[in-house]
């Protein structure tokens, strides 16, 4: 064992933990048994105390008196195509951490429930979160308080990788808006018909809420049907589309082509046409903003 002797303040640890108290101005080393080597805290009875280093190896750690309160988080996993809590197995190789305060904590996966739990003193740590296939997730988070998975801001949304094209629809009022695709044979993808006969465009929620989001996917091939490929938005509670500060943005694979937001100026109208895809002999594909108010899809 290593003989690095700190000064440390006066403090009792609880002795189901650590089994070992320190007096006033007395210089010693606190050792205690630790199982989870990824994290750098240890818990007790009498409340969290925040670890110096590791002075020998990740199995012992070396405890500081300093004392500090801690607030328990606990938030979703969801897709953010649906909006939706993942199914547990699909999350076998997820991993979410924090990083904040000089040190990096890693967060428990509770699968079976699709969320997450970590205890995190106050302060503003880096989010980072990962699942083979969806791309990563990152964002910065503020601790102050015990929060649960009703704070939205502590959902971790994963997007998946496509290599296709998608468009997700939302909009900041109750209107009930609905994504459609008009397709190069006439066929229309929207909530009577989510997917396309040949599989290559698929309306993956419907929102009856109100703000969205609506999510649509282009998975094109070389079978896919030549043609342009028409993407809408319409009013189907038959209020002005302008009223309801509509807003699409697409991506093509995991990158953002552009973000459409509805004038706040245009009356009267009951369907956007946003934008179209053409796709040619052999698949190629071919992006281009319509943006166009008509009163009716034609």
């Amino acid at each position: 064992m290593c003989q690095a002797t700190p000064d440390l303040r006066t403090v009792s640890f609880d002795k189901s933990a650590l089994a070992v108290q320190v007096g006033p101005n007395t210089k010693a080393t606190l050792w205690a048994n630790y199982n989870n080597a990824g994290d750098s805290r240890v818990y007790n009875s009498s409340g969290y105390y925040q670890l110096l280093d590791f002075p020998c190896s990740t199995s012992s750690v070396q405890v500081a008196s300093s004392r500090v309160v801690i607030y328990s988080m606990r938030g979703w996993i969801k897709n953010a195509q649906t909006n939706q809590p993942f199914a547990a197995s699909d999350l076998s190789s997820v991993a979410i951490s924090f990083t904040g305060n000089g040190q990096t904590y890693n967060a428990i996966i509770i699968a079976q429930n699709s969320t997450y739990s970590i205890q995190l003193s106050a302060g503003t740590y880096t989010r980072n979160a990962t699942l083979t296939n969806y791309v990563p997730s990152g964002s910065s988070i503020t601790v102050s308080a015990n929060t649960d998975e009703t704070n939205a801001d502590n959902s971790v949304l994963f997007s998946v990788i496509f290599q296709g094209w998608r468009s997700v629809l939302s909009w900041n009022t109750k209107q009930d808006l609905d994504a459609y695709t008009k397709l190069p044979n006439g066929e229309i993808v929207y909530y009577k018909n989510k997917i396309s006969k040949d599989k290559s465009v698929t309306l993956d929620v419907d929102n009856r809420d109100g703000s969205g989001p609506e999510t649509t996917t282009f998975n094109f091939n070389t079978s896919s049907i030549v043609g342009n490929y028409n993407f809408y938005v319409n009013s189907y509670s038959q209020l002005p589309l302008n009223a309801s500060l509509a807003k699409v943005t697409v991506y093509h694979g995991s990158l953002e082509v552009v973000e459409l937001q509805i004038p706040s100026n245009v009356a009267g109208a009951l369907y956007w046409n946003v934008f179209a895809i053409n796709v040619a002999a052999g698949g190629v594909q071919t992006y281009s903003q319509v943006n166009q108010y008509k009163a009716a899809m034609n």
